[in-house]
């Protein structure tokens, strides 16, 4: 099957290599908890191929750039210099998931967001020079014990992501059908940030963000050893791991949910913007939240392809760059193979990426190991 996913990709998009038709199937591969305890088990990457074809078509859409050919000798080293333009929008693609707090005290908000729908995705299709997908998960708590009710769950996958626009107001209406209750005050934010993270199919070469959006206090197996779901540090580490921005929309005022939703957001750059008690500004502060996020890039090198010639990039990153920006890298490169009768092609592919995930350039450096007479 991934053969033949493989080849369709390459039939569609043939400017995409063999190597990065690879490293897209591997990305874009949707980790799904399958056994019966999802706390205590490990995700399982399933092939999503949707997913890889819309990588591909951002891909092929940047086009790939090709450095001068070098000839290069086991042992000896050589430097590229890999320059690197931030597009203006500052990435050409997003993906947006919106994870959605369903307990009963959400109820109007769910509300406000149902009839706003529809101008949320006109905001998020405003940008015209930027492909924006969505997503839609929703949560409330574990049932059991006190921290849930039967038929509450701590996370529900409404929508992966998606450019289909009346599949995202679809998901949007399903959130209070039906309204869960959540039993005590703390909800399963961690849990859905951490299922949402692994599972709502991102597409690979994207910025990605998740809008979380609650009015409650987070249940923590860090500081509760009883409760069931992701705690904090877990939660934290895969956020980096699956390079993801979060924004925080917070209805109301208590100072518990600002303290962890400001967390979040300081962890992977992004925002905190407050509502108030029925979230009738949510559509600008959505706008607002993808403003501040968009002003600026931290853009580092991606070796998808030939990692074992690459042994230095300096600098490895170059932060806070702006729209329209050049950046410059020097990709050092050592030999690694020994020379035969004949000179012996090699590639390597490297992806530039904005925020650890948006694709920013492509670029292949040929690489030919001499024959021996021409030592």
């Amino acid at each position: 099957m991934i053969t033949g996913a493989a080849g369709l990709i390459r039939a569609i998009e043939t400017t995409i290599s063999a190597e990065e038709t690879r490293s897209i199937l591997i990305n874009s591969a949707k980790n799904v908890i399958t056994p019966a305890d999802p706390i205590t088990s490990s995700p399982s990457g399933l092939l999503n191929l949707n997913s890889a074809i819309q990588s591909s078509l951002i891909a092929d859409g940047v086009g790939l750039a090709t450095a001068d050919g070098i000839y290069l000798s086991k042992g000896r080293t050589q430097n590229v210099q890999i320059d690197v333009t931030v597009p203006a929008s500052s990435t050409p693609a997003i993906d947006v998931g919106f994870v959605i707090d369903q307990s009963g005290s959400y109820e109007d908000d769910i509300a406000t967001l149902q009839t706003l729908a529809q101008d949320i995705v006109q905001s998020l299709r405003s940008r015209t020079d930027i492909d924006v997908q969505f997503g839609v998960a929703g949560f409330a708590d574990f049932p059991k014990g006190d921290y849930g009710d039967e038929g509450d769950v701590p996370y529900r996958l409404y929508q992966d992501i998606t450019g289909d626009s009346d599949a995202l107001i679809a998901a949007i209406d399903k959130l209070n059908k039906p309204l869960m209750n959540g039993d005590d005050y703390p909800e399963s934010q961690y849990e859905a940030l951490f299922r949402a993270a692994r599972e709502i199919g991102w597409r690979d070469g994207t910025l990605r963000i998740l809008l979380l959006a609650t009015d409650a206090d987070f249940h923590d197996s860090d500081t509760d050893s009883s409760y069931p779901g992701a705690g904090r540090r877990t939660v934290l580490a895969t956020l980096a791991e699956e390079n993801i921005i979060v924004i925080g929309l917070q209805s109301g005022d208590r100072y518990d949910v600002t303290e962890h939703l400001q967390e979040l957001a300081d962890a992977t750059g992004g925002s905190v913007l407050s509502l108030d008690w029925a979230s009738s500004q949510v559509v600008d502060a959505i706008t607002r939240g993808l403003d501040i996020v968009l002003a600026d890039v931290d853009v580092t090198l991606d070796v998808l392809a030939g990692q074992s010639w690459v042994t230095g990039v300096d600098p490895t990153v170059h932060e806070d760059v702006r729209g329209g920006q050049t950046v410059s890298f020097m990709v050092s490169l050592t030999g690694q193979r020994d020379s035969s009768i004949e000179d012996l092609p090699y590639n390597v592919y490297i992806w530039a990426r904005g925020d650890g995930a948006a694709l920013l350039s492509r670029t292949k450096i040929p690489i030919l190991v001499p024959r021996e007479s021409a030592e």
